[in-house]
């Protein structure tokens, strides 16, 4: 058994998953601020300023002030997606009739938040969100919390066939295709993040791409398949000379950063490994190079960004994992990486005693509060990814073969 420090990857795992489990898998979030009942009751709400100072100044704090700001933790759909994406990916590897009932509930749970408004039946965030380019409210669809929830019914449903997920996973991809579905000044389509924004967001792009191809596969939708395959082609030819994407075209998302670089890869990954083509693979590969060479160094500290360590963020940590795993066909020496990404974050950003993840470490100071979404779903999902690659390599051919991001043997064939 991989071991570090004398504690396991399965016990490090357990001890997560008993902590999120005695929390009810619900949680604080670093972005939920807008949910004060003081804030909302105050003039400030009304200004687009005023909600993102104070979205960032409780982010950034060190402290957990929510208990006092009438801050409640409430089911995102996002965390519980990828509880139940690394449950998936465990039950695949060691069946357990508990695992399987809990995955249930979660699925069930998850179906019961997804906005069934008929302009768009996607998932959104349990809280009102400012961001740099529009104000969302509370449950308002939005193509990431939608992708995910949508794969991981689709997993769910894998497993144990369900209606009711398989379902709900096709309104999330008729939500993206109907809805998000928008055309650039290539006349080729990209997804928008939000009803009504015209930003392009390259891994917001990706990730409905993958739930159009993953959805499609499963419902025979032919038309959800070309769509996503188009909108990836189209994000792949995005990419600069030196293999790194930016966040988005716009001057305002010039910047590049681990957590949405990695999301791109293991999008693009796992649809060439679901559509079987090779079509994509020079643009994997010189992505995942720029990935590597800049975010992860020879100590497998997570950067944020390329050009300077902190924050150390316990995201970046986490897609770290799952990138290298992802990404092993690529790199023989990918799981190494892993590992060394998920030792060097259990030492320096995990609560020894109760077993959950810091969320981000800076220069002088580590905020230590317990982000269900943002810290404990991420790493429970990179550490399930990683005990079952470890579980499985055996069986993979040398250089062909990958787990995918849905903790599924996937294989090129012919060399593609």
């Amino acid at each position: 058994m991989r071991k570090t420090n004398s504690v396991s990857f399965e016990n490090v795992l357990l001890d997560l998953e008993n902590y999120c489990r005695g929390h009810g898998w619900r949680g604080p979030d670093c972005y939920d601020g807008l949910n004060s009942r003081w804030f909302r009751k105050s003039p400030f709400y009304r200004s687009g300023m005023a909600r993102t100072v104070w979205l960032q100044a409780l982010k950034r704090s060190p402290f957990n002030l929510r208990p006092f700001l009438g801050i409640e933790p409430q089911d995102n759909p996002k965390a519980l997606a990828l509880f139940i994406l690394g449950a998936v990916a465990r039950e695949v590897r060691s069946p357990d009739a508990t695992r399987r009932q809990e995955i249930r509930q979660l699925a069930d749970r998850l179906v019961a938040i997804r906005n069934d408004d008929p302009r768009g039946g996607g998932w959104g965030y349990p809280f009102d969100w400012q961001s740099r380019a529009f104000f969302a409210g509370g449950g308002t669809p939005n193509i990431v919390a939608t992708a995910f929830s949508g794969l991981a019914l689709l997993a769910a449903h894998r497993l144990r066939p369900e209606r009711t997920w398989l379902e709900a996973a096709g309104q999330g991809c008729r939500f993206i295709a109907d809805h998000l579905a928008i055309v650039d000044e290539t006349g080729e389509s990209l997804f928008a993040y939000i009803v009504g924004d015209r930003s392009r967001i390259y891994n917001a792009s990706l990730l409905g791409a993958w739930l159009l191809v993953e959805g499609g596969a499963e419902l025979d939708r032919a038309d959800w398949i070309d769509l996503g395959h188009q909108a990836a082609r189209r994000v792949g030819r995005s990419q600069a000379d030196d293999g790194s994407w930016p966040y988005g075209p716009l001057p305002r998302h010039r910047w590049v950063d681990s957590i949405h670089t990695g999301y791109n890869l293991i999008a693009l990954e796992s649809i060439a490994a679901r559509l079987g083509t090779g079509g994509l693979d020079s643009t994997i590969a010189k992505g995942y190079s720029f990935y590597k060479n800049h975010f992860i160094g020879r100590d497998y500290v997570p950067r944020y960004y390329s050009n300077g360590t902190y924050p150390i963020d316990v995201h970046s940590a986490a897609v770290a994992i799952l990138t290298f795993l992802v990404m092993s066909r690529y790199d023989s020496t990918a799981e190494a990486s892993a590992e060394g990404v998920a030792r060097w974050t259990i030492r320096r950003m995990r609560d020894q005693r109760r077993g959950f993840f810091y969320f981000q470490k800076h220069m002088f100071y580590t905020i230590r509060i317990p982000y269900m979404r943002w810290s404990q779903a991420w790493m429970y999902y990179a550490l399930s990814l990683l005990t079952t690659f470890q579980a499985r390599e055996h069986q993979l051919p040398a250089r062909t073969g990958t787990v995918n991001a849905l903790g599924q043997a996937a294989f090129h064939q012919d060399g593609s």
